[in-house]
């Protein structure tokens, strides 16, 4: 639903993080200033400025201005992935019947466990799934890795939506973006739909493929593709594929767990997560660490007699 000034963020087409998004609505009147990603013109000048203090490993920021048409182009797209969903729907899919979490669960992980070949029959349950359980932060985000498998404009459209919604609340959020394996198979829809992205595919194979440098541990990354685990983190790997640290995450918020003490805190959620892992069929993994060994320390004590020491000094 829309207004000629608002626009009302259709829930059931979004996935974690945005699944708890409390904003309802969007301007469509007013512009967005954003910051992106750009080559820093120093280092570009020169070839021994690395780490110039002014950028971050060649790579600094400019903002833009997004202006409203692009915002309203999420009424067309919307309009698209609802005349998509009627296709499948008109097909009489079999839609699924869990009511339970647990089985649910269970049976989304299976789907990125087997990576299988998927058809478009699952791709109608999972949209079906996410109406129902979008409020539940470990099933939407198990969804939305779920639909990286499938190639159909519908998934294409999905993330266009997400992408623009983003910048509607002035974050820049192109990695799930261009990192669906069949984006340049749909890539013309932006330009049937005449929308001007504020980042090319090429600026972001150039500008956003830099990793943090700390990462966390490996054992939060899984990628059906790759042996487990992994040695190398790529950015995608990073942003994109499965991540056990944030499943754990979706799980305690779902479970409204919280913590008094930090310690705790990461201790539990790294056994959650663990737990996790050892649902997806990964055994723990023991790393070989030498135990320190700690050096007596020899210290002389002298005990003393307090009664006599009491004695010595009223004489």
């Amino acid at each position: 639903m829309y207004s000629i000034n608002n626009y009302t963020i259709n829930k059931s087409l979004i996935f974690y993080p945005l699944n708890g998004l409390e904003q309802h609505t969007i301007s469509l009147k007013n512009n967005r200033l954003i910051a992106v990603n750009k080559e820093c013109e120093i280092c570009k000048g020169d070839i021994y400025a690395y780490e110039c203090g002014q950028c971050s490993a060649g790579i600094g920021e400019k903002f833009l201005t997004i202006m409203p048409l692009t915002f309203r182009k999420l009424i067309l797209i919307e309009n698209n992935i609802l005349d998509e969903l009627k296709l499948l729907d008109d097909k009489k899919y079999k839609f699924l019947d869990k009511k339970n979490l647990n089985d649910l669960i269970k049976y989304l992980q299976n789907i990125l466990i087997k990576r299988k070949k998927v058809d478009y029959n699952l791709l109608a349950q999972l949209i079906d799934l996410n109406k129902k359980w979008y409020k539940c932060n470990e099933i939407s985000y198990y969804i939305s890795k779920c639909i990286n498998l499938i190639d159909h404009k519908l998934v294409f459209l999905l993330k266009l939506y997400e992408l623009i919604v983003n910048l509607a609340l002035s974050n820049v959020c192109p990695r799930n973006f261009y990192y669906y394996d069949f984006y340049k198979k749909y890539e013309f829809l932006t330009k049937e739909f005449q929308i001007s992205l504020p980042i090319s595919l090429n600026e972001f194979k150039k500008l956003y493929e830099n990793i943090p440098d700390y990462v966390g541990s490996f054992l939060n990354f899984y990628s059906g593709k790759k042996s487990y685990p992994l040695k190398i983190i790529s950015a995608k790997n990073y942003y994109y594929d499965l991540n056990f640290e944030t499943i754990a995450e979706c799980r305690s918020m779902d479970s409204k767990i919280s913590y008094l003490n930090t310690k705790i805190e990461i201790k539990l959620t790294r056994n959650l997560r663990d737990k996790i892992r050892a649902e997806f069929g990964l055994k723990k993994i023991n790393l070989k660490k030498e135990k320190i060994k700690i050096p007596k320390l020899e210290i002389n004590l002298n005990v003393i007699d307090l009664n006599e020491r009491r004695n010595n000094v009223q004489k």
